[in-house]
């Protein structure tokens, strides 16, 4: 069976950039990419962008662009690696002896991934609400390290951690309550789960 273009293609990509490869002015044009991507698929979705719509808004060359990045999908899948490795280092520093320390990971997870006013960072809208646009092949390395970060903020439940933490509707008081709640209807699963976390799932992104 032959392997797919686009899952060749990408691989191609992820090894060129783990490659110091790049000249200063190549280091350059990438980060730029990065940054004018992430914000303006966080503002319009990456579902209506095209490699020659962005070249456009970069005032660049196709052929400069397609250097970096091969389509869409390789872009937005680098977009949402970065923004997970950032969200792993923001943890790293949380000291495995701290007093409290899940919950003291929890709270760096939102420093991470939320604005100073409770909405998401551009990076973590692509996550929450643009990931699954991706093909299986760049998909399933996103959710792979996505549940690894979930069960070290919530051993056991990792899923459902993840999906209380990214409720954008819910502050840190309101998380911890959410997840104390899920603990206990691990332990007796007749209680129902608060309303406030069915209101919250309510709530969608645009």
């Amino acid at each position: 069976m032959r392997t797919p273009t686009r899952i060749l293609r990408a691989d191609a990509d992820n090894i060129q950039c783990d490659l110091p490869v790049r000249t200063t002015r190549g280091q350059e044009q990438y980060e730029r990419i990065l940054a004018v991507a992430e914000t303006v698929m966080a503002r319009h979705g990456a579902h209506t962008m095209t490699l020659g719509g962005l070249t456009l808004a970069l005032r660049m060359s196709s052929g400069a662009l397609r250097r970096h990045f091969s389509d869409i999908d390789g872009l937005l899948a680098t977009l949402l690696d970065r923004h997970l490795r950032n969200i792993g280092r923001a943890l790293a520093e949380v000291p495995q002896d701290a007093v409290d320390r899940p919950q003291k990971l929890r709270a760096a997870y939102l420093a991470t991934t939320r604005t100073s006013d409770g909405d998401f960072t551009d990076a973590h809208k692509l996550m929450v609400r643009d990931r699954l646009l991706l093909p299986k092949g760049l998909l399933n390395g996103i959710e792979a390290a996505r549940q690894e970060l979930g069960e070290l903020l919530g051993p056991g439940y990792a899923a459902m951690t993840i999906d209380v933490l990214d409720m954008r509707a819910l502050d840190g008081p309101s998380i911890e309550a959410g997840l104390a709640a899920i603990a206990a209807a691990e332990q007796d699963p007749a209680p129902a789960a608060p309303e406030f976390l069915n209101e919250a799932a309510g709530h969608t992104i645009h």
